[in-house]
């Protein structure tokens, strides 16, 4: 599965590299690096194309096949890490070995655009010092109503929580949490969401196969031990295909 793909060293300003796109194309696009940066292969980039900016892959050193006054520069990078090597030689392989168009490839790697995102930020409250439930009044004399007491009220454990959750769970409005935060008895804290992925848990039970999903996952991971073949697994849509496949690729994986 040789694509040609090798570890090199950073790519720094001026030089031109090749950039796959999760497009209906068959071989990446040159552009520039632009002053101040630098990438590594498998860097994810924003480039131009055409009048919008479009998120790819930094597959290897530019091909060199237009002059390099005409290529454009690289918009941006981003904040992740770079897709691993062997990832990017299977997106060459599947392509050379399904005929199908490299960009269509990289497609499927990428199909999840929100991955790809920044890490969203939120708003979230607590109690100022010195206020509590049981306070008579609030900073600034505000009065304290019954709806206001019960926001107090949900945050006495000392955790912060979003406007949207503290109304939900006190009866009452966003607003009046907005409120109290704008009268100095509730603090605002700005937290990045956490937008990690579990990992997968590779023994976690499947579901309990009938007789005759278990006689076709027999068959497949015999197969899959006697080296390579073709097996066509008929069923219907909701016969339980895929739980089928998927008993003799973790058998394959050990």
């Amino acid at each position: 599965m040789d694509t040609g793909h090798t570890t090199r060293a950073p790519t720094a300003e001026g030089a031109a590299v090749s950039v796959l796109l999760p497009l209906p194309i068959v071989a990446p696009y040159d552009y520039l690096v632009p002053p101040g940066m630098t990438l590594e292969e498998g860097s994810f980039v924003q480039v131009p194309l055409g009048a919008r900016l479009a998120t790819g892959v930094v597959w290897g050193p530019g091909q060199g096949d237009i002059d390099p006054e005409k290529l454009r520069e690289i918009s941006g990078v981003l904040d992740l890490p770079p897709m691993p090597e062997d990832l990017r030689r299977f997106v060459d392989w599947v392509a050379g070995y399904t005929l199908a168009r490299r960009g269509g490839v990289l497609r499927m790697a990428m199909s999840v655009p929100r991955a790809l995102d920044a890490p969203k930020t939120v708003i979230e409250y607590g109690m100022a010092p010195g206020v509590d439930e049981k306070s008579e009044s609030l900073p600034g004399g505000v009065r304290l109503t019954d709806a206001r007491r019960r926001v107090l009220g949900m945050l006495g454990s000392g955790r912060t929580k979003t406007a949207v959750d503290i109304a939900k769970a006190a009866g009452t409005s966003a607003s009046v949490v907005r409120g109290l935060a704008d009268a100095g008895a509730l603090l605002a804290v700005t937290r990045t969401e956490d937008s990690s992925v579990p990992q997968p848990d590779p023994h976690r039970c499947g579901p309990d196969l009938s007789d005759t999903q278990s006689a076709a996952a027999c068959e497949l991971v015999k197969a899959a031990d006697e080296g390579y073949s073709v097996t066509l697994l008929d069923g219907v849509t909701g016969s339980g295909k895929t739980e089928v496949y998927f008993e003799a690729i973790a058998a394959v994986l050990g």
